[in-house]
């Protein structure tokens, strides 16, 4: 069991103390210690195995925002043996073709000298993953939010994949991305790259069969040895807000034993959830509200001079109609008579 957070709030400590767990549950962070074989989870992880035995191809998990990619993608590495696999991870790869060139090699511990061309830090890298090879180690390029990835950043691990020894690919690059990335990938320039893609999973959100259990997965991790309960109709409502999600899931159960803390309760039921998604409702709806408001308060002000310099434009053509004299009283030529400054103007 860990031990608590020092760093965690004062409310936090409360909530942790009161029901005498280790850590937060429900906390937003990945943490592989908390992963839930949900049925699509273990089947992402069952396929990942898959792939690194067939060595060949790219393997893509994607999914939704939340659904626990990112959670997956630790779990996976943290699972590799590092005495048969040498695995990279990009975390950001928001960068262009050669910029993630050299961030693979540099991860790899080689250090190409700054002027190197995309050429030489190839052959330096595929001469490493060689003589990984030749040790038996397979070589791992793992590469989350993979939906940030550029189109150069695509071409570049097209070439990676074409690095192959007694036909048997060096380098088994698997991405983690949110489900942009598939219509990116149904681009007509991405055709290659798309048949160099051996291994697909789409991430599910949990079940309704499967909140009940991921929740009280998490509790007991968290050290709460079935202190703490939801009632079915309280799951029933956290399934129906999150739609399975893990990370709303989180936090709505997050705020749930916050509330419940403070009523001194030891089950979760319909009123506390009903409360607490009033509460982040209320919260998502002032997050909207506010720029909605702003932008009503600039139409407005502009709407206002709109109006005030239409009144003076057509005063200004006006007053000749209406037989207005300068202030000598001696005719002019109408536009020189009712010329205005613009000091005049604003006054």
């Amino acid at each position: 069991m860990k031990t608590p957070d020092p760093s965690a709030t004062a409310f936090q400590v409360t909530y942790l103390e009161h029901f005498a767990l280790t850590e937060k549950p429900f906390g937003i962070t990945p943490d592989p210690d908390f992963f839930f074989e949900s049925h699509s989870h273990s089947e992402a992880v069952r396929r990942l195995e898959s792939f690194l035995r067939e060595r060949e191809g790219i393997a893509l998990i994607y999914g939704g925002v939340g659904t626990g990619k990112t959670l997956i993608c630790r779990r996976f590495l943290d699972g590799l043996d590092k005495n048969r696999f040498n695995a990279v991870h990009i975390i950001n790869p928001l960068m262009d073709g050669l910029e993630l060139l050299f961030e693979i090699a540099g991860q790899f511990n080689l250090t190409p000298p700054p002027s190197s061309t995309r050429e030489d830090v190839l052959l330096a890298l595929r001469d490493f993953l060689l003589a990984e090879h030749k040790k038996g180690r397979a070589s791992v390029l793992v590469i989350d939010e993979a939906q940030l990835l550029s189109n150069d950043a695509l071409a570049l691990l097209m070439e990676l994949s074409h690095l192959e020894t007694d036909n048997e690919g060096m380098l088994h690059t698997i991405l983690f991305g949110q489900k942009e990335i598939a219509t990116g990938l149904l681009d007509q320039s991405m055709g290659e790259l798309r048949r160099h893609i051996t291994v697909t999973h789409y991430l599910e959100p949990l079940s309704l069969q499967e909140v009940g259990p991921y929740i009280r997965h998490r509790l007991s991790k968290a050290g709460s040895n079935g202190s703490i309960s939801f009632s079915k109709d309280a799951l029933k409502c956290v399934y129906t807000a999150s739609k399975g999600c893990p990370r709303i899931i989180n936090r709505i159960c997050d705020q749930s034993l916050l509330l419940l803390s403070r009523q001194s309760k030891t089950t979760v039921d319909k009123s506390i959830l009903n409360r607490v998604l009033r509460n982040e409702i209320a919260a998502l709806l002032t997050m909207h509200e506010r720029p909605k408001l702003f932008v009503r308060i600039l139409y407005t002000i502009a709407l206002i001079l709109a109006t005030v310099l239409i009144f003076y434009g057509l005063l200004f053509y006006l007053r000749p109609a209406l037989g207005c004299a300068d202030m000598n009283g001696a005719d002019q030529h109408p536009g020189a008579r009712y010329r205005l400054s613009l000091s005049e103007f604003l006054l």
